[in-house]
Order: C-alpha cells, then structure tokens, then sequence
C-alpha cells in the first residue's frame, strides 16, 4: 500500500509545475515527517549558528551562547505548548494515554513560547553572567530568519495537505 502511496504522490507531482513541493516530505507507518517541521528547524538551527558566529565576533564565549540557544528552544516549546492548554482547555484532553502524542502532534501559541522564552534567556544571563543586551542584539536578526524561514513553511500547503505550487500558495 505504500509504494502506491508514492507513486501516486509522484503522478501528482508530474503534472505540477517544477517549483512545487509537498506537505509530507516522508511517512511511514508510525512516522510522518511535515515539511513546516523541517522548515522551523531549519531556521531554529540557522539562528543558533547566527548568534555563535556574532558571539564570537563580539568576544562572547561561544559556548554559553549555544547553551542560551538550547534554552530558548526548550522553553519555547513548553511556553507555546503551556499557553495552548490555557487558553484552550479542551485542546489536549481526552484520552490521557495518548497525551504525549497529541502533544508532538498538534501546534502551539507563539507569544507563548515567547514570554516563557524571554523569562528563561533571562534568568540564564543573570546565571551564566552574559552581557545580556549584546546577546539580544545577536538574538534579534536570527530570531527574525527563524521566523521567516517557518513563516515560509505555513504558507506551503502543509495544513492543506495537497500538492500546490510554491509561488501560488506564498
């Protein structure tokens, strides 16, 4: 059933234009890879390299500045996932032993994830003694590709769940 699947995927594929993409790169059984998914961690990945590169220009210790990166993201999706179930209390219940499941599964509130963010990068400088208003100037531009590069992944027809063409659905 599977190889149907995909040669049906790439019949599809034929008769769109070049410049056209999918919203499942890969699925399998038990898996299913979202192309949104691979395009926000992407541009998560890009922005913490951004912020070493510019933190190490600026004589910051590359390190504690990968280690700021892992923080934001960590309390970034538990502060979008937390702002969900609040605003939406309804959103996760049901079956309790499907809860992690529904929880990798559907989204999250973005001001969420960005005051908890806020509240832990800087409760990490005032820990780690980081200069923090010249790592924000560093945070802010990668913040801003990070974004972009996601935005990009909501406007393909992830959520649409059909082949579409890039251009069009932009």
């Amino acid at each position: 059933m599977w190889p149907h699947a995909i040669r049906k995927d790439l019949r599809a594929h034929r008769r769109l234009k070049p410049w056209s993409m999918f919203p499942h790169l890969l699925q399998t059984a038990h898996v299913t890879v979202y192309s949104y998914g691979v395009l926000m961690g992407l541009g998560t990945l890009l922005a913490i390299l951004w912020l070493v590169r510019l933190a190490g220009n600026e004589g910051i210790p590359p390190p504690k500045v990968e280690g700021l990166g892992l923080v934001i993201v960590l309390s970034a999706v538990i502060g979008s996932k937390l702002l969900t179930a609040l605003d939406y209390p309804g959103y996760y219940s049901g079956d309790w032993s499907q809860l992690w499941q529904q929880v990798l599964d559907r989204g999250g509130v973005f001001y969420g994830g960005l005051l908890l963010a806020l509240g832990t990068s800087a409760l990490y400088f005032w820990l780690t003694g980081l200069p923090g208003w010249k790592v924000a100037d560093g945070v802010a531009p990668g913040l801003a590709l990070a974004q972009g590069i996601a935005r990009i992944g909501c406007s393909w027809p992830a959520a649409v769940g059909a082949p579409q063409q890039i251009f069009r659905s932009a």
